[in-house]
């Protein structure tokens, strides 16, 4: 115990800053850095005094659009602009810090104890009546590594939601857990927490992860964390020795306000593979052709690094990326396509870059992602060329709106093999014919929540060479599949007074609804099944794996859906060949199955659907407008449906149900429906085996082997039994 509250006592909270972090100089040279205070963070952006005040103060835009108190104005002067009219406030110096080390925090996370970590960062756990603001006390259990943690509070309103009391305050019982963090046979851990065992750590680390801890920089040759070190056992400059093996550096959400920084960082890590740097608020040193000289210095300072000598700021950046291959830069507030061009040039073995979310939001800066510019533009050329080499991109909620602006930039890469477009705003999709063909690596592409508005832009995937994997969701083209939507839009088409008076108009709307059987029938996903007809090679969609069961049943879907078009379409060449443009893989599936026959595509308008839409409609007023029902297999069919054996996932699902399904029913509908009914997986492969009723034939079990024929013509009679037997 004693040792414990010796070990926390000297480490420092690096989550509050630490003493690298301290403002010492209060100069402009503050202009454009990051800083925080308890926890919460802002950008610097003036230096020096207000009216009536001598004293010099620091202005800081938080992050936070309600953490200040104006948007940069005291006493009716203009002292800087901030994103929010509350997201500013003048702070004096000895109440910000710049952050900490990424030593310090690299120790703190792989080097301290579970028990020096919690205690470092909250040491009133271990007073005798625990963080009063928590209401969480911490004791030490006999053994090393021992913990014990309890919870005592008091029940109000706020918490009735979850423990179903609305009795009002009352004291509740107290929780303890019990916590076992180390070895307990050794008894001298502590001893190691700190810059003792830092070497014999961190040298075995391949992953350092540190996301939200604020560092914004790493020590400096020659430079120990202050004046009494405890975290680092060494100077500045020799991450090199400690992290030899390490691959991967996670540093987003930290307070790196600076590229140079960073690759300050990198420099020394020779085997660094994988770099996150996701929302950091960065400035790139400036070049030659920035136009610096015309802006105020406060502006300068805000948008580049201009501490840095730029040819030396740039020798430093070209040599430091080297080893990267794959990028994270998400929400990163100053993103743009040409700031990306110049950080990729430094990274030339750079594999897989991800600019999602870019800009996280309009009030930090007007600079955003948007469409690449055009490949006749020198960026453009450059932009493409620089892009050539990835195999990865992630262009998720950047504003995307022209995918023919991305076939220009990415659509030659040789080794793109996954493309991420979600969230964007891209509404048709068109490949141009070209040799070799566009994105010809790709096997995956994401275009979920977009504008997707027509089934060509689907078709088109298609000649993706070896695409496999998509993800298409949320697309205004994927509502027009939904059976129940069409119709909702039917109906309301229509006065409901008319319809409740209107003999004529429910018979309309039988009629319609019935059209919409083989939807109905189909699972409740008739959008996937048409992707995946339309699709040949995919094997993957929406993170679902398409099974070989799956995708016969929607090609066969697709055949019943579109036959009677195909048949309306031989009429003419013109015809044709739009059907062909519209429908290109439906010859395809008619090789693989065969043609559609004669009856496929129609429909019976049957009396029964009548009452579902209108109950209090009398269902014998319609018969005589009705077809006349001639044999059995045009009716219903009462069947008892059985599941062998009993779905995994069928909570509470009886396995014997009666249903009434039409006798014209095709064998692949009614798999569908078991699928559904049952909650089978998606992967399950059915077998449909009829068991009769009669006493002839409840011994005899006939397999229902043929997708495309009826119920009825398996001789299945009203009150049948129909077993299910499934595998994956």
């Amino acid at each position: 115990m004693e040792s414990l509250r010796k070990s926390s006592s000297r480490l420092p909270n690096v989550f509050d800053g630490s003493e690298i972090g301290v403002i010492r100089e209060v100069t402009n040279d503050l202009i454009g850095a990051r800083v925080m205070q308890r926890e919460q963070r802002g950008t610097i952006k003036y230096v020096g005094t207000l009216a009536n005040s001598p004293a010099v103060w620091i202005g800081v835009d938080w992050d936070s659009p309600d953490r200040g108190r104006h948007n940069g104005s005291y006493k009716g002067v203009k002292y800087f602009d901030a994103h929010g009219p509350t997201s500013a406030s003048f702070v004096k110096p000895d109440k910000l810090t710049l952050g900490t080390s990424l030593e310090e925090a690299l120790v703190t996370r792989y080097v301290l104890c579970a028990e020096c970590q919690i205690l470092t960062r909250n040491s009133a756990l271990l007073q005798p009546g625990g963080d009063p603001s928590t209401g969480v006390r911490l004791e030490i259990g006999e053994n090393a590594g021992h913990l014990r943690a309890t919870l005592t509070s008091t029940n109000t309103s706020a918490d009735a939601e979850y423990t179903d009391d609305h009795t009002g305050d009352r004291v509740v019982a107290p929780l303890t857990v019990e916590l076992f963090t180390s070895n307990p046979c050794d008894h001298r851990h502590h001893e190691k927490c700190g810059a003792a065992g830092a070497e014999s750590a961190l040298r075995r680390l391949r992953t350092g992860s540190v996301p939200g801890i604020p560092v914004f920089r790493c020590l400096r040759d020659g430079e120990t964390e202050g004046e009494n070190p405890v975290l680092w056992p060494s100077t500045g400059g020799r991450l090199s020795f400690y992290l030899p093996n390490l691959v991967e550096l996670d540093l987003s959400y930290s307070l790196l306000s600076k590229w140079t920084e960073l690759a300050r960082i990198c420099r020394q890590l020779p085997t660094l593979r994988m770099l996150n740097v996701s929302g950091n608020h960065m400035r790139l040193p400036p070049t030659a052709n920035d136009n610096i000289e015309s802006l105020l210095d406060s502006d300068r300072r805000l948008q580049f690094d201009v501490d840095t000598n730029p040819s030396q700021a740039e020798d430093l950046c070209s040599t430091s990326f080297t080893t990267l291959h794959h990028l994270a830069a998400v929400r990163m507030s100053n993103m743009s396509w040409a700031v990306l061009k110049r950080i990729m040039s430094w990274m030339p073995s750079i594999k897989e870059i991800c600019v999602a979310y870019n800009p996280p939001s309009i009030s930090f800066s007007s600079i955003k992602l948007g469409d690449f510019p055009s490949v006749e533009t020198p960026d453009g050329q450059s932009i493409a060329e620089t892009f050539s080499g990835l195999e990865t991109l992630d262009l998720t909620s950047t504003e995307l709106t022209d995918f023919d602006r991305v076939l220009e930039v990415v659509g030659s890469a040789p080794h793109l093999t996954s493309l991420l477009l979600n969230g964007n705003k891209i509404r048709t999709l068109r490949l141009p014919t070209t040799s070799p063909p566009m994105l010809r690596a790709l096997n995956q592409i994401g275009l979920r929540d977009n504008l997707l508005e027509d089934w060509e832009s689907v078709n088109e995937l298609a000649r993706l060479p070896v695409l496999t994997t998509l993800i298409l969701r949320q697309n205004p083209i994927l509502l027009n599949c939904n059976p129940n939507a069409a119709a909702r839009r039917f109906i309301g088409s229509f006065c409901l007074d008319k319809l409740k008076k209107s003999i004529n108009y429910c018979i309309v709307a039988s009629s319609f609804l019935m059209n919409l059987i083989p939807s109905f029938f189909s699972c409740s996903e008739t959008a996937r099944q048409e992707i995946i007809a339309r699709l040949p090679k995919l094997k993957s969609l929406n993170f679902l794996e398409v099974a070989a069961d799956e995708r016969r049943g929607a090609e066969l879907d697709y055949l019943k859906r579109y036959s009677k078009t195909w048949k309306e379409a031989q009429d003419s060449v013109d015809t044709k060949a739009m059907f062909a443009k519209q429908h290109p893989t439906f010859l395809q599936i008619c090789e693989k199955y065969g043609p559609p026959d004669a009856s496929d595509g129609k429909v019976s308008v049957l009396p029964y659907f009548c009452p579902l839409l209108w109950p209090s409609c009398n269902a014998s007023k319609f018969l005589r407008y009705q077809p006349v029902i001639k044999s059995l297999k045009e009716g219903l069919l009462r069947v008892h449906l059985l599941c062998e054996p009993p779905a995994p996932n069928s909570h509470g699902v009886e396995h014997v149900i009666e249903r009434k399904v039409p006798a014209r029913i095709t064998i692949n509908h009614l798999r569908t429906l078991v699928r559904r009914v049952f909650q089978l997986p998606p992967q399950a492969r059915i077998d449909l085996i009829s068991l009769g009723c009669r006493p002839e034939s409840s011994d005899v079990e006939v397999p229902l082997e043929a997708d495309t024929r009826e119920l009825g013509f398996y001789g299945v009679a009203d009150g049948d039994k129909l077993l299910a037997r499934w595998r994956t």
